[in-house]
Order: C-alpha cells, then structure tokens, then sequence
C-alpha cells in the first residue's frame, strides 16, 4: 500500500531539488533583465551617435553658406513634386483603409454569423431546459424537435435521458448521447445508490507506453463518491499514471477507503492533512511530491471518461510544442440528469459540454518553472490558473472540443455550495466575482512569463487580494512545516 509513509531523507531530497530548480528559475528572470537593460543601454548608444551626427549636420550648415545655393533650385521644384507626391499619399492611405475595413467586415461578419447560431442553439437549449424545471416535458420537447436543425444532434437523446423514469431508458439515451460525441459506451451498476454513482463504461483498449501522468485528487468528507471517482482513474486506457489522493482531514471514512484502494493498486498513493485547508492546499502539497511528466486534476465526487487521459495526451504527444491540453465536461445531478446548461462559445462548443476546470493537463515543468502553484484560497483558484497558463502558452494549451468527464452537480460541493459556490440560476457567487477581479487586475498589470505563484501564496506577501470567506488560516500555513 502506498500511503504517507516517506522517509524524511527522501522528502528532504525533493525539497532540495526544487529549491535548486527555483534558484536556477530565478536565475534566468535576473539573466533576461540584465539583457533588457543591455538592450537599453544599446538603444541608449545609438540615440547619441544620430544626435552627434544631427548635430555635425547642424554645424555644417551653419558654417558652410555655400550649401545654401541648393535651396533655390528646391524653391522651383517644390510646386511640381509636393502635389504629387501629396496625391500618392493620400491615394496609398485611402488603400490602406479600404482593404483594412474590408478584413474587418469580413472578420465581423464571420464573428455575427457564429454569434448568430450559437444564440439561437442556446437560446433553444436554455428554453427548454426551463421548460424542464417547470415540469413543462412537452413543450421542451416540442421546441426541440421544431428547431432540430439548429441545434447539435447529442442535444435531444441528453433531455431524453434527463426525463427517464428507469434506469433502462436512462441508458438508451444516454449512450445515444455518448455516442455522438464517439465517447466510450456506459452501463450501470446494480446498487441502491443514486444512478450518478453507479456509472460505469465499457473497457476501452489500453495505452501501455507514454510519459507518466500525475493525477491530483484532493479530498474531504467524501466517503460516498469518493470510490468511483478513484477508480474512473485507475481504469484510465493511459496506464503510465499515478492519483496521488490528499485527504484534507476528513471526519468520514475517506482515508480508509483511500488506504483499502491503495492496497490494491501502488498507482494510488495516499497523503494525509493534519489541518484542514482546502482542495489547493492539499494540491499544492500533492504537486511537490508528484513524479509525472505531466500534472492534471480530478475531483473526488466525478466521473473521468475511460480515455480521458488518452485523449488529452494525444495533442501533446503529436506536437512538440503542446505542452498543456484540457478537456470538457457535462454536469449531472445526482440522478444523473443535466443540470448545467452552457452559452455556446469560448466555454462550451454546444451548450451541453462546457470548459472542465480540473481538467488541467500541463507538463510538469511548466508548473515547477514558469507557473508555480495554485493560489492558496479555499476555492475558485483554477479559474486563474487556467487564465495564467492560457496568456503564458497561448496555441501551445489546446483546447480539445469533446467530452473528456461527468461532474456531480449537488450542494455538497464547493462549486454547488449555495454562498460561496456558482449557480446556474444566479451565476457566480460576490465572493468569486470579487476575487476574479482582484486576479484579472494582477494579470493585467504584469507580464504572462512574470506571474509565477508561490506556495503558500499568503498574508502580506500576496500579489493581489482575496476576500476574507477565501483565506486561509494561520494555522493550516504552519501545518505545512510537516511536509517541508
């Protein structure tokens, strides 16, 4: 069993190789603003050279008269060469504006058309998904097949499946949902559990070479869900993994379920808070002992698609350059209707599927040099991870339009979480809007390659500000000398 059992050398030895890797991330900042001012003090040089030589010119003409017999031959020639040299100015700039304006109107046209049907889809898909809410099935489902044509083919078979009275029905459509999207197949456990719970997918064929991948699970609390989304990773077609679990002081049985798991399978490696902290805390932790390649992150109440490891590392493994892939999810309740849906645009590609946060999969070393940490905060810190690490990478973190997991839409959970959480009635929580903001004004202010978190990121030391419900204690940041 893999468990929390590290010997101090051990752990000593990592914390000295990531000190000498910060030092040496360090090093190269201090190298590239030694260059910029280099680059400076050069410009600084050729500005006084052209000022010495303006300046010779100057004398010239002062002290040479004789240069000055050229001006009346300039006088006579002026009237003939300024038209036309005014004409073909103002005819090259006119050019200029037409084709710019031209782009532009065909990129905006472009942009209107595009807004234009993903309005529509969301429109009918919001419509209907109120109609639903309002036990209104009939109307809901006679909007959708009028404007069938207008809206993704998954679209239908996910209401359906949404309505089911059994579990059988449930599948059909479902799957007709799965299917559409060319995802693995599911089947059902038989339990008394809720049907969320009891998801499964059929086997799919294994991928037993590639870079190790490390999955981060944080967890509290979590004693009913925590088994499936465990194994949903563990059952991952991408065997080169490990899910380093932190339990974050759990009064339940999570760990000891944890600890059984662990017996079964060494992938799963087990660690323990002292304090509880929240899920990036316990992350946070989880990345420095983690010994992937690449980093991703699973929640311990969702359900990972059986390739979705596979299918993040395909981008990756195709183009040297990617270094960073993240996927898209489908919320469902407990009873495993959709819940969540999503405008169609830069977060979701149907209004069914939208941007999974914790979907995150990085090279490692992107994380230890250029990033950092997740932001020490109770919750809402993979937001601006993501937005850090999208303006630091650009092309080279791909967004993958297809469904890579299910999340749990309930209460329970920190996104679902009626003060501080996010609702698809009433949108994001004061206390996140605040804190986004607070994030988004540090970003605007610095440069992508100089925004690298700490850990912890925390008190007077903090680069922007957090509200107070977000903070975390004095006393978790000393519990972290345990681990250090």
């Amino acid at each position: 069993m893999a468990v929390d059992c590290d010997d101090k050398t051990h752990r000593e030895l990592r914390q000295l190789r990531y000190q000498i890797k910060k030092l040496k991330y360090q090093n190269a900042r201090y190298q590239q603003q030694i260059d910029a001012a280099t680059c400076a003090s050069d410009d600084a040089k050729q500005q006084l050279d052209d000022a010495r030589q303006l300046l010779d010119l100057h004398y010239v003409v002062k002290n040479k008269p004789l240069t000055l017999a050229y001006f009346p031959l300039l006088t006579l020639l002026l009237p003939v060469t300024l038209p036309m040299t005014i004409y073909r100015y103002l005819i090259k700039r006119k050019q200029r504006r037409k084709e710019k304006r031209a782009k532009k109107n065909k990129s905006s046209a472009k942009q209107r058309n595009l807004e234009k049907q993903s309005g529509k889809a969301h429109s009918i898909v919001l419509n209907a998904f109120w109609k639903l809410k309002e036990d209104r099935e009939q109307e809901a489902f006679e909007l959708l097949e009028t404007r069938r044509s207008e809206i993704p083919d998954e679209i239908i078979p996910l209401f359906r499946s949404a309505t089911a009275s059994d579990d059988q029905t449930w599948l059909d459509n479902f799957n007709l949902f799965l299917s559409s999207l060319d995802k693995p197949i599911a089947v059902l456990e038989a339990s008394e559990q809720p049907r969320f719970n009891r998801i499964r997918f059929s086997p799919v064929k294994a991928v037993t070479d590639g870079p190790k991948v490390s999955v981060i699970m944080p967890t509290f609390n979590c004693e009913d869900t925590v088994r499936y989304a465990v194994d949903s990773i563990l059952n991952q077609s991408w065997q080169n993994l490990e899910l380093i679990a932190v339990d974050d002081c759990s009064q339940d049985s999570t760990y000891e379920i944890l600890c059984q798991i662990a017996e079964t399978d060494s992938r799963l490696v087990v660690l323990r808070q002292t304090v509880n902290g929240g899920p990036y805390v316990a992350k946070n932790r989880a990345l420095a002992t983690a010994i992937g390649e690449y980093i991703t992150g699973h929640d311990a109440d969702d359900i990972a698609l059986p390739d979705r490891i596979a299918v993040q590392m395909q981008p990756i493994l195709d183009d040297p350059d990617c270094q960073a892939s993240i996927g898209y999810m489908t919320r469902l309740d407990t009873d495993a209707r959709f819940s969540w849906p999503t405008k169609v645009g830069s977060y979701s590609f149907n209004g069914a599927c939208r941007i999974a946060s914790i979907s995150l999969l990085i090279q490692k070393e992107v994380m230890e040099f250029d990033l950092g940490y997740w932001d020490t905060v109770r919750f809402g810190a993979d937001s601006e991870l993501i937005a850090r690490a999208g303006e630091l990478l650009g092309e080279r973190l791909v967004k993958l339009e297809t469904l890579t997991m299910l999340c749990l839409d309930d209460a329970s959970g920190l996104t679902g979480h009626v003060q501080h959480g996010i609702s698809v009635e009433t949108g994001m929580s004061p206390s996140r809007i605040e804190y986004r903001d607070a994030w988004r004004a540090w970003h605007q202010n610095t440069m992508p390659e100089d925004r690298f978190l700490p850990f912890p990121h925390h008190g007077a030391d903090r680069f922007f500000d957090q509200p107070e419900n977000m903070k975390v204690s004095d006393d978790v940041i000393k519990s972290l000398k345990e681990y250090t």
